[in-house]
């Protein structure tokens, strides 16, 4: 595991900073045999899942699970993960034609997708506590909007960046995790329908998928506003209170 990173601690932070429930996970994209067969206690099936459901096995059971082209059911899912490249049928749009889209929107859908370099040939999905994973490429919180805004406000705080994120409709997982992994920036996505079906992704939660590094940044800034007062949960002040009481010295100034 990455002795840079204590888990336990950063996981702890959630906790107690923001309340998370669902268990923190961690993705390790694997480009050999040998990288898998290293993580310990890494479960390999012959069971066909999505890789959402993949990660929800890691979150509500806490087990390490290995995912393999052999375990996702099309070529689709595989190829957004890396594991094989995009080919004309990809391209076509089929997959989704008449389901999600009518036909020319369906082949839009399927070109817009971000998709992981193909040199994969798995993906380990495990509880960041866990230290299992011998790398974390990303990190997966699930959560409320509200909890999910205030570890992302933590973010900012210091070398602001404003952040933005994209809707894919299905196939969201090209909007957060892959995201994250090609382009090493935070990401927030609303969970498809897929990781509500197969995944177990309750109908409040919404995902944030962030670098290892940017979450320890993350957590710095929302301890930092948890000593400023503007803290999780975020009590409602009310409606037809005066709303000066409520405000900073500095804001009553503009």
């Amino acid at each position: 595991m990455e002795s840079s990173y204590d888990w336990e601690k950063i996981t702890h932070s959630l906790s107690r900073l923001i309340r998370i429930v669902p268990t923190p996970v961690g993705l390790q994209f694997c480009e050999s045999d040998e990288e898998l067969n290293s993580i310990p206690k890494v479960r390999l099936s012959d069971m066909r899942f999505t890789a959402c459901q993949g990660i929800g096995q890691a979150i509500q059971f806490g087990w390490t699970v290995g995912i393999r082209p052999q375990n996702i059911h099309a070529d689709y899912c595989r190829t957004i993960h890396g594991m094989v490249s995009p080919d004309e049928k990809f391209y076509s749009g089929k997959m989704f034609a008449n389901i999600w889209n009518d036909e020319e929107s369906a082949k839009k859908h399927h070109c817009s997708m971000l998709c992981a370099p193909h040199k994969y040939v798995a993906v380990v999905a495990s509880p960041l506590s866990a230290e299992r994973l011998n790398r974390v490429d990303v990190c997966l919180i699930y959560g409320t909007s509200g909890q999910l805004f205030m570890l992302l406000s933590g973010f900012l705080y210091s070398d602001y960046q404003k952040l933005d994120f994209t809707f894919s409709g299905e196939s969201a997982c090209n909007d957060t995790w892959i995201r994250t992994l090609v382009t090493g920036k935070p990401n927030m996505g609303l969970p498809s329908f897929a990781e509500r079906k197969f995944g177990g992704v309750a109908d409040h939660e919404i995902v944030l998928s962030i670098t290892p590094k940017d979450l320890v940044k993350a957590i710095d800034g929302t301890e930092k506003l948890y000593k400023n007062g503007l803290r999780y949960p975020i009590a409602p002040y009310g409606l037809v209170t005066d709303v000066m009481a409520g405000l900073p010295e500095s804001y009553k100034a503009f």
